[in-house]
């Protein structure tokens, strides 16, 4: 670590709202199996901790999920956590806490930019959250958990709200007119790496609504959550 340990530590819980009673569980978590293994005198490394960590945030997950979405489905709950309990998700969750600056890590990987991995960084993010939880218990590590995820679930519950909504206006138009809407793209604006697309939802050449998007399916996403509510389903 380039600053001092303390202080680095103290920054770093700070930003979790959580500090350890126990600060060797935190150094754990944040012990990388590289630096452990050209340092023999470290007492361990994480990847123990990494295996509960996994198993307590789908667990943690799931619960805020139900309790949150009381009326959501199973099969639409395990997609929910499928799109927030993942590498990329986890990863960019550390990034932000920035774990990467408060890693214990070994020579061979510091030359291969090991700070900025993806598969580094989840991994030690779901250390964290077992080291949490084996210093202040579940309730500590559910709160932990649940103020730095709501911002994720919530806009995970917009996304499958949006799905939701194409799923329904298919249905409806099956049911009333044995027919469904086609989606028609009407436009293009921006340079590549950032998109906005608009798309037309029509039905037997009627336009029925627009949507707009990062990508041809938010877009046809919104323009289905519009008809639905200009047809007051």
């Amino acid at each position: 670590m380039a600053l001092s340990e303390t202080n680095t530590l103290n920054e770093l819980q700070a930003q979790l709202g959580y500090f350890f009673k126990d600060l060797a569980l935190l150094k754990k978590a944040l012990t990388h199996g590289s630096y452990y293994h050209e340092n023999k005198n470290h007492s361990s490394h994480n990847e123990r901790f990494e295996f509960l960590g996994d198993a307590i945030l789908d667990f943690i997950i799931s619960d805020i999920l139900m309790d949150t979405f009381p009326l959501k489905r199973e099969g639409d709950l395990s997609q929910m956590r499928a799109a927030i309990v993942n590498q990329k998700t986890l990863a960019e969750m550390a990034t932000q806490l920035q774990l990467g600056e408060y890693l214990y890590l070994g020579r061979s990987e510091e030359k291969t930019e090991g700070r900025k991995k993806p598969s580094i960084l989840s991994s030690t993010f779901e250390a964290l959250v077992t080291a949490i939880y084996k210093d202040g218990g579940f309730e500590e590590v559910k709160l932990c958990i649940q103020n730095l995820f709501m911002n994720i679930i919530n806009q995970v519950e917009a996304h499958y709200e949006s799905i939701d909504s194409k799923s329904r206006l298919q249905q409806v138009f099956q049911e009333r007119f044995k027919m469904v809407p086609s989606y028609k793209i009407i436009s293009q604006e921006g340079p590549d790496h950032q998109k906005t697309f608009e798309v037309a939802l029509t039905f037997q050449g009627e336009e029925l609504a627009r949507g707009r998007g990062k990508n041809k399916k938010e877009a046809e996403y919104q323009a289905a959550s519009k008809a639905l509510k200009s047809l007051e389903v």
